[in-house]
């Protein structure tokens, strides 16, 4: 992003903020504003008839959607009938300038659990077991009234006197803004919080909401524990790559123990047993409720103060007990020097001769966690948009003209990019061919090829209006959770050939099972192989991209030989797939594919089943004209096999090929391009982040060697 882009940004965003001294609602005069969150921003006002201070939360401008307001006024409905002394009290809710809802908060000064664990790094045992009754407390009340917080993480938790242990009322839960109602049939509240979607933050998710699954108190108890975890070692459990990354290590690996994940720090047996019942993978495995956690929590507490009293030291007389007093105090002395050497060794073992390495590591997951708390905003930014008013979808309306009438697509705001073809034969997958797609646009009888940006792929409705419209191509941005919601619509439409949600969050394909297309990208989803196959028109595909799924071999024996002209499998990556649950593409699989006479390209990505060998049983194929081999086990003995094969583009990773060979490749009379590894692309960005990291931090820093 260019440093103008950056300022012109800026610039926006300070039209939007509300200056000092502005009323809302001739009742409440704006102060300061106190910060700014992923939806929405948080002012101090006063209160003018009473001169009481409130906090005032107003929905940003920039997130001001159908679906936004109606979640912040489920927030005021639910946040109202929570009166606890842990819980935020709401006092009003209204609507500023007729366009952006706010909620009036009791106003408390404090420091968010994220602010103190930035500074903190981590907090000691007996201050974390108080900090955790007090939020049993406040959740207890909530789940009692049939509400399920679900976003539990350390930026909704303020505490009033950080420097203190936590008491009574001192700590608060913030922000119901996506929790779920699990009594009555509340109609709207499903509506918005619909089992099947995924809502909340990466890191402090529980397993099946990262899985989109029905979700009740022990949800919260999860990423209460997540919490607590990271108070006591400065980590949360599960820190990924990503977003993404993150929610599949809690379905795949167990959590770590205190003592691995605080680099040999020890904890009690009995706080390493809560954590561990809190952090179960399967909800019936956890805590049923907060009583019995809070109940474990009190002993444990009990026990730590017990443990801080001094031991009562009984009055020794008579020559023969001041004998055993003496000899018992030498003991003692010889005992606590040894203490204290080993202590000092350990000291000088973490803070001189393995500094690097101790604070290299903390660093580099510091930076970890910063990057997915980055990416858990922007995912939950793309995840709650809804992509205006409805004024602001696009629509297809009719004009006459001269006499005729004609068809008009229009777009008031941006959504992408579209292009217009005359047959199927001509449509790209290649969003960056088109034209911005804002304004008028007459198809003319044309295939309209329309590729969704970010913010219009996340709105499952973004095609409400455009049902009857004769699509080519309809293409959702991988980089948003394109949702089984998504899909309810994509059945609806009357017109199209191709349907891109490769990358996207889907589980399963029966919203379109009936709908005829001629190609189908469903990559990098979450589409098993039997859902695939109960697509009714599989055999009438004219291309298709899939995978990585547990049967490759059952898809591709449906698929029609005589109608299919490109075919793309994308594979797992072997840091992804140690739970097995996907296969690669074997020998049968590969020679059933070389059968199909009328296939013009072929792509085989992240499939490490792929030899040299294997590749020979695609040279009889007459009618291939590209093929695209990436994370595969193709080396320069390959060479020959390139050079008999009909093929007039080829693209190709070469990790570890000699330069003569890759010389001798580029020889070859094929327009070749070569490409890097997924592998090699992540893990050296990932490096260079690491190594840029380790150079910034400094070392003598002692915030880095907490204990």
């Amino acid at each position: 992003m260019t440093a103008s882009f950056d300022r012109e940004i800026a610039y926006s965003e300070n039209l939007t903020t509300l200056q000092p001294g502005t009323v809302i609602a001739s009742n409440y005069k704006v102060s300061a504003l106190v910060g700014s969150g992923g939806m929405s921003d948080v002012y101090r006002v006063e209160q003018i008839y009473l001169g009481k201070e409130f906090a005032l939360k107003l929905l940003s401008k920039h997130h001001h959607t159908a679906i936004a307001v109606r979640r912040f006024q489920q927030e005021a409905r639910t946040t109202a009938q929570l009166k606890h002394p842990n819980l935020i009290d709401v006092h009003d809710f209204g609507v500023h300038a007729d366009d952006q809802p706010y909620l009036v908060m009791e106003f408390v000064e404090g420091e968010t659990l994220s602010a103190l664990l930035k500074r903190s790094g981590s907090l000691p045992l007996d201050y974390v077991v108080a900090l955790a009754l007090e939020l049993c407390e406040g959740l207890r009340f909530a789940h009692e009234r049939g509400i399920v917080h679900r976003d539990i993480k350390p930026g909704n938790i303020m505490i009033l006197n950080p420097d203190r242990s936590p008491s009574r009322g001192s700590v608060k839960i913030l922000d119901f803004g996506i929790a779920k109602l699990s009594w009555g049939d509340h109609e709207e509240s499903q509506e918005l919080t619909k089992t099947g979607e995924i809502f909340g933050s990466p890191l402090y998710m529980s397993p099946e909401q990262c899985q989109g699954m029905k979700v009740d108190q022990r949800t919260d108890i999860y990423s209460l524990g997540c919490v607590l975890f990271e108070c006591l070692t400065g980590t949360p459990p599960f820190i990924g790559e990503n977003a993404m990354s993150s929610m599949l290590k809690r379905l795949t690996d167990a959590p770590p123990t205190l003592k691995e994940a605080s680099l040999g720090k020890k904890f009690p047996a009995a706080i390493e047993t809560i954590l561990k019942k809190m952090l179960a993978g399967a909800p019936d495995q956890r805590y049923h409720d907060l009583a019995a956690l809070s109940d474990d929590l009190e002993r444990l507490r009990k026990n730590v103060e017990a443990e801080r009293q001094p031991p009562a030291v009984a009055e020794v007389t008579g020559s023969k007990h001041s004998v055993s007093s003496k000899l018992l105090q030498r003991l003692a002395l010889v005992t606590v020097t040894a203490i204290l050497s080993c202590s000092a060794m350990a000291l000088v073992d973490r803070n001189i001769i393995f500094a690097a390495e101790f604070s290299a590591d903390q660093a580099y997951r510091a930076e970890k966690k910063r990057q997915s708390e980055l990416e858990d905003k922007n995912s939950a930014e793309k995840v709650f948009v809804d992509y205006k008013e409805v004024l602001h979808y696009p629509t297809r309306e009719f004009t006459v003209e001269n006499g005729s009438r004609k068809e008009v697509l229009n777009f008031p705001s941006r959504c992408g990019t579209i292009s217009f073809s005359l047959k199927s034969a001509d449509i790209s997958t290649d969003s960056g061919t088109g034209m911005p797609a804002i304004g008028k646009f007459y198809p003319e009888g044309r295939l309209t090829n329309l590729y969704l940006d970010e913010d219009a792929a996340a709105d499952p409705e973004i095609l409400k209006n455009l049902l009857d419209v004769n699509f080519g191509i309809v293409q959702f941005s991988s980089a948003c959770r394109v949702s089984n919601d998504t899909l309810k619509l994509l059945g609806k439409l009357k017109h199209v050939k191709t349907i891109d949600i490769g990358g996207g969050d889907v589980s399963s394909l029966e919203s379109i099972l009936d709908l005829p297309l001629e190609g189908l990208d469903i990559a990098a989803t979450r589409i098993a192989s039997t859902d695939i196959l109960r697509y009714k028109h599989l055999k009438d595909l004219q291309s298709i991209t899939f995978g990585p799924v547990d049967d490759p071999t059952g898809v591709i024996k449906q698929l029609n030989p005589q109608k299919l002209t490109s075919f793309y499998y994308k594979g797992a990556l072997a840091g992804d797939n140690e739970a097995k649950l996907w296969r690669e593409l074997n020998d049968s699989d590969i020679q059933k594919i070389a059968e199909m006479p009328f296939l013009r390209s072929i792509t085989f990505d992240n499939c490490t089943e792929l030899t040299d060998k294997r590749l020979e049983q695609i040279l009889p194929m007459q009618c291939l004209t590209a093929l695209t081999i990436r994370d595969c086990n193709i080396t320069p003995a390959s060479l020959k096999t390139f050079r008999k094969m009909h093929i007039s583009k080829l693209k190709i990773a070469v990790k570890g090929w000699p330069r003569n060979a890759v010389d001798e490749l580029k020889k070859l009379p094929i327009k070749t391009k070569l490409i890097e590894e997924a592998r090699e692309v992540k893990d050296s960005a990932s490096r260079a982040t690491y190594n840029e990291i380790v150079r910034s931090f400094d070392l003598e820093d002692p915030s880095l060697n907490q204990n």
